[in-house]
């Protein structure tokens, strides 16, 4: 599996140790590059190369409904599903996008960030 550079994803964590400290289970955000996931990664019981799941991304809509942007990292665990993004979390991406600045744009239609060149 690819996660594409510049797209939007939702991710949510099946197993959270603070579930009741957090609004919500699930993340938002965009890779800054194409991250490889290896196919058989969420059905391994251990995956060895744990740091391989990190990644920086263009923002990151956290569990506490923070958004990172600038250097801003994420990681995916064996204990998540990806989720399809509803109609309430664009007001997240046109958030995070407003705070990108610098002529990013979102286009729904493609899922994918646009920055001017």
């Amino acid at each position: 599996m690819i996660l594409e550079k510049d797209k939007v994803y939702k991710v949510k964590h099946n197993r959270l140790m603070f579930e009741d400290d957090f609004p919500r289970d699930y993340i938002i955000f965009s890779p800054k590059k194409d991250v490889l996931i290896p196919d058989d990664f969420f059905t391994s019981v251990k995956f060895p190369y744990r740091n391989d799941r990190s990644f920086t991304t263009n923002f990151t809509v956290c569990l506490d409904n923070t958004i990172l942007y600038k250097g801003s990292s994420t990681s995916v665990g064996t204990d998540c599903a990806f989720l399809p993004l509803k109609l309430e979390d664009h007001d997240d991406i046109r958030k995070a996008v407003k705070l990108i600045g610098n002529g990013c744009l979102y286009n729904r239609k493609l899922n994918k960030l646009i920055f001017n060149a």
